[in-house]
């Protein structure tokens, strides 16, 4: 039910972002507003908890986020319909559509520490030339990469860190010892005839 709920509040979003010309406004505003709410966990319960008056919850709204009037205007419904709950399905929602509008694709990268804007920059640049799309990256931290970086976009993973190469050695030496004693010894030819 949920799904169905956030799918046809976030459509309804993305319709008028259209009509209106400012889906990139809209989604930067959206975004925004979900980090907030989601490092927040205080807050996401007050908006969620019946015992709060609704009035109290728009003016906490208010005072919190300073957007575009017709954001502020949604965020208010969605407290007076008993929707807030879904506020982060409907903003998942919202962003998946607005990145298909605006070309743009999210790609997730890992490595053991935080990487430099430069080394950021330079992922973002390769990506957008291989996939020919905005790219837009998740920065991830993973002690067990040990080094080097994993870039995850779509179903595409591309694995430059010292954990998946070892991975890869120990499955190609797993692979390597198969076929090598697992093998039918009868299948091998020497080339005369027998």
């Amino acid at each position: 039910m949920a799904g169905i709920i956030a799918k046809n509040y976030a459509q309804a979003l993305f319709n008028i972002a259209v009509e209106e010309d400012k889906v990139e406004l809209y989604k930067k505003e959206l975004q925004e507003i979900k980090e907030c709410i989601e490092e927040n966990k205080e807050l996401l319960k007050l908006m969620k908890h019946p015992g709060v008056m609704k009035s109290d919850k728009k003016g906490i709204l208010r005072k919190l986020f300073e957007c575009e009037e017709f954001i502020q205007n949604f965020l208010e419904i969605l407290v007076d319909k008993g929707r807030f709950n879904h506020f982060g399905e409907i903003c998942s929602e919202f962003l998946q559509e607005a990145n298909k509008a605006l070309n743009i694709e999210l790609a997730e990268v890992t490595s053991a520490t935080k990487l430099t804007e430069d080394e950021l920059e330079g992922i973002r640049t390769l990506l957008e030339k291989r996939f020919n799309k905005t790219i837009e990256l998740i920065e991830k931290i993973d002690k067990s990469c040990i080094a080097g970086v994993r870039v995850k976009i779509k179903d595409k993973v591309l694995d430059n860190t010292v954990a998946g190469r070892l991975r890869a050695i120990k499955e190609a030496a797993i692979n390597s010892s198969k076929v090598v004693s697992g093998g039918d010894r009868g299948e091998f030819k020497t080339g005369r005839n027998q």
